[in-house]
């Protein structure tokens, strides 16, 4: 049900005034506000509503969700799901800016972002054959930095290695790695340690394994050679306001023994040496792309770990598309004892408060049918109808990713009123709008008068744009020029 607050046509005294009401609200309401306030306030981060357009909104909702919170150092956290375009690292930078501005505003403890916010994930090549892209997003690391305040910044970028005093180094040229930011400057420095190389991974061939998990110093920034040894800096979580958290980087949390104890990939496991260093919380900063099963798989094990260890679970997700890879988001956080608290929309961004202390967050639905399979057995069928709404919504922003990556936003597509055309119109108006489709009908002397008809109805029924161009006269111009040709040189001419 969408909020009275998303009106466009309320007036900002109006706004201002229900934003002030619904900050007044009884502790039983508190979560259910916190959500409709944040997805308004989404509404401006994804550039749907401006300021220049709804002036002095912005400003109410960040007033009212910081008065709904409360000080700071309760374990108060922002998920900040975002799409990060491989490459667009300014575009990149400008959204992660935008997301931190606001977690200050609103007196979060933290802001986390996933894997490579900042580059973009995944990046293949591009960071090899194109150091200005390394070089700028150190440049935008740094200047996020200086922007920081109280609120600290969990911030994925690719981390070059620079040579040693012996002039060279040994291993890859850059590191995957995180940043925490705070009161104005790099604070510290998480890299991932496991590297996948299977499936749709390759990141072992552009990084290098980091040999030490959990926080190192800010000043490390950019060295090959720490100086330390492995054993004494392996599992350092990082002080935030009073909390010991445990940084990990994706597959870095994918490696649990007793969950995957017939199929464990590697020997170290940094999510247990962060536990061991005195992590409250672990922290999984993840750029993760969806596939059948995935999600079942996912809340399975996340949830595992938490009971485990007796720790809550923060995982940060993108959404977006690159190339084959679709990201399905679904961040989420489960407390100690492995029960979900918190959970983020599929396939959409989203600006998610929660408190995994606490047990503060709401619970946003899964694509239709996925969470009825949880805990159950099964092997992947491709006529299972539990996973139709994942996939269709996968290929929708699948679709929308390319469109955006290209620079395009209209279609045009032949409309023969059979299935293949049918199933294209009606993803291609699903994810650029009706409005954005053109189909076009192409009759000629063996088009049946039903095909026709079907075309006209299909776009009628999409709200797509729709236009009829006879092809017979091209038909009949092709084949009077083809009768002569002469392909003697084969024995026989047409």
């Amino acid at each position: 049900m969408q909020s009275s607050l998303q009106n466009p046509n309320l007036s900002v005294t109006a706004f201002q005034q229900e934003i002030e009401r619904k900050y007044q609200c009884p502790a039983s309401e508190r979560v259910q506000v916190l959500a409709e306030l944040t997805g308004v306030l989404d509404l401006f981060l994804q550039n749907k509503w401006t300021d220049a357009d709804h002036p002095g909104k912005r400003q109410a909702l960040l007033a009212g969700l910081n008065q709904l919170l409360g000080p700071q150092a309760q374990g108060n956290i922002v998920l900040a799901q975002i799409d990060s375009r491989p490459g667009h690292v300014v575009e990149n930078a400008q959204k992660v800016m935008a997301y931190m501005m606001a977690a200050e505003a609103i007196g979060a403890d933290m802001v986390i972002f996933p894997e490579l916010s900042l580059m973009g994930y995944p990046i293949y090549d591009a960071i090899g054959r194109y150091r200005v892209l390394v070089e700028q997003n150190i440049q935008m690391l740094q200047a996020l930095a200086q922007r920081s305040g109280k609120t600290r910044a969990v911030v994925g970028f690719v981390e070059p290695r620079q040579f040693t005093q012996a002039g060279r180094v040994v291993g890859k040229s850059f590191y995957n790695s995180v940043a925490i930011l705070g009161e104005g400057q790099i604070e510290g420095v998480v890299r991932k340690s496991l590297l996948p190389t299977y499936g749709e991974f390759d990141d072992y061939r552009m990084f290098e394994p980091s040999p030490a998990s959990g926080t190192h110093p800010g000043k490390t920034l950019s060295s090959a050679d720490w100086g330390f040894t492995e054993k004494a800096m392996s599992g350092i979580p990082s002080n935030i306001h009073g909390h010991y958290w445990g940084i990990s980087i994706c597959e870095d949390g994918w490696n649990d023994d007793s969950f995957f104890h017939q199929g464990k990939l590697y020997r170290q496991d940094p999510v247990e040496e962060l536990i061991q260093g005195g992590a409250e919380v672990i922290i999984n900063t993840s750029a993760s792309p969806t596939r059948a099963l995935k999600e079942q798989l996912k809340h399975s094990m996340l949830a595992s770990v938490a009971q485990r260890y007796q720790r809550p679970i923060v995982y940060v997700n993108r959404s977006g598309a690159v190339d084959e890879s679709v990201f399905d988001g679904v961040s989420r956080v489960y407390d100690a004892q492995g029960h979900l608290v918190a959970r983020a929309k599929a396939f959409e961004e989203q600006f998610l408060i929660a408190n995994p202390f606490t047990g503060l967050g709401s619970i946003e639905a899964l694509p239709k049918g996925e969470e009825q399979t949880f805990g159950v057995p099964k092997t992947y069928n491709p006529h299972d109808s539990s996973d139709l709404e994942r996939t269709y919504k996968a290929v929708v922003q699948g679709i929308q990713s390319y469109f955006q990556s290209a620079g395009a936003y209209r279609a045009v597509l032949g409309l023969s009123g059979g299935l293949d055309s049918s199933a294209v119109a009606t993803l291609l108006a699903e994810s650029l709008g009706p409005e954005n489709v053109l189909g076009i009908s192409m009759p000629s002397k063996i088009t049946s008068h039903s095909s026709k008809t079907d075309a006209h109805q299909l776009a009628e029924n999409l709200g797509i744009h729709f236009i009829e161009i006879p092809i017979q006269e091209v038909i009949q111009t092709f084949e009077s020029q083809y009768t002569k040709l002469n392909l003697g040189f084969w024995g026989s001419s047409v």
